[in-house]
């Protein structure tokens, strides 16, 4: 009887400790919320690395997003001789995609990576999380094992150009900054890594489009 005691204790503080967290979290999502009240925007670096369908897989992207209605999504091509950037524009919801003589025009293709704050949402939707510790060499970042809701790792699939097979209980990590923004979420496929950093918290106003979309 007191061994099941003991085992009910550790049970509920092991809970306690990862509720407690995870409604940590939360705020530090919130904190990232584009509204008048919030900030105004943010970029993130996404990198996308592994195998899959036996095919190696380096995808290298930014994504600037001014208010949650503006963007623009920056695509790196490497090949052995050459780089190539494929750039997006998304204004008030319409598409633009470089079309004849490098000018910008009215796309109606589908856009992938044009949802960022799917990436952060993964951080609002968790099965389980540590208590969290400071990541090494770099004091000012606190780091997170975490595991997905498998429902918001579907949404994020959607939303990336490569095909990876659906998962259940994808894991991975979250870091904070000193601040409390979000920095760093990572989600790890089993052969797939998807890192995405955000920078310019606040720091993106507007997006500098170019004159044929603007005129």
């Amino acid at each position: 009887m007191k061994n099941l005691k003991k085992i009910l204790l550790v049970m509920i503080l092991f809970l306690m400790v990862g509720c407690g967290s995870n409604a940590k979290l939360k705020e530090n999502v919130e904190k990232m919320e584009i509204s008048s009240e919030g900030i105004n925007g943010y970029a993130v670096d996404l990198r996308i690395y592994g195998s899959t369908n036996n095919t190696r897989v380096n995808e290298s992207l930014r994504i600037f997003n001014s208010g949650n209605k503006d963007y623009k999504i920056e695509k790196n091509i490497f090949d052995i001789d050459n780089f190539i950037q494929e750039i997006t524009y998304i204004r008030d919801g319409e598409i633009y995609t470089k079309g004849k003589e490098d000018k910008y025009i009215l796309s109606t293709s589908r856009v992938y990576y044009s949802k960022p704050h799917l990436y952060l949402e993964g951080v609002n939707n968790l099965k389980t999380v540590d208590k969290g510790s400071k990541v090494e060499n770099q004091p000012n970042l606190t780091e997170y094992q975490v595991e997905f809701q498998d429902e918001v790792i579907e949404e994020i699939l959607k939303d990336i150009e490569i095909v990876i097979p659906i998962e259940k209980n994808v894991k991975g990590k979250v870091q904070i900054n000193k601040e409390g923004y979000v920095y760093r979420v990572i989600y790890q496929f089993e052969t797939i890594t998807v890192n995405a950093l955000f920078y310019q918290i606040n720091n993106v106003s507007n997006i500098d489009f170019p004159e044929e979309i603007i005129y």
